[in-house]
């Protein structure tokens, strides 16, 4: 599935190399970011966890192109799914990443999509989706 808004695919990338996370979101990352709107064939999807980190080289560079993953799960926690997203180095060489152009705290989707989240993570990733944003499963 390809993204918008600065996103890439949401399928695992082989190139990938993680250097910080994964790591919750913070309350001020979540309320600064933006929504998608939903109706009624669509359900929310929230931002919860980040990485940082590095995927491949660019065509015509040497060198990887920063990136941030994101962990999306439904309010019950028990549909879930990671998207990537373009990034800049705070610091050349620095682990620490920042979104180019912000990101979607909230995605919609059609009912069913993302995957199926381990049953030993569904209450962790409840209860992260009601700290940080307000909402009851």
């Amino acid at each position: 599935m390809s993204g918008a808004d600065g996103a890439t695919k949401d399928a695992p990338i082989s190139n990938y190399e993680c250097v910080r996370g994964p790591r919750e979101l913070t309350r001020d990352e979540v309320e600064m970011a933006r929504t998608e709107d939903g109706d009624a064939a669509t359900q929310p999807f929230f931002a919860i966890k980040r990485e940082d980190g590095y995927v491949g080289h660019d065509i015509g560079s040497n060198s990887p192109s920063p990136k941030i993953r994101v962990l999306y799960v439904t309010a019950d926690g028990r549909r879930s799914f990671t998207r990537m997203h373009d990034a800049e180095e705070v610091e050349d060489g620095d682990a620490d990443h920042a979104f180019v152009g912000g990101f979607p705290a909230v995605l919609q989707r059609t009912e069913g999509a993302g995957f199926q989240t381990a049953r030993k993570s569904i209450a962790g990733f409840r209860d992260l989706v009601e700290e940080l944003h307000q909402v009851d499963p």
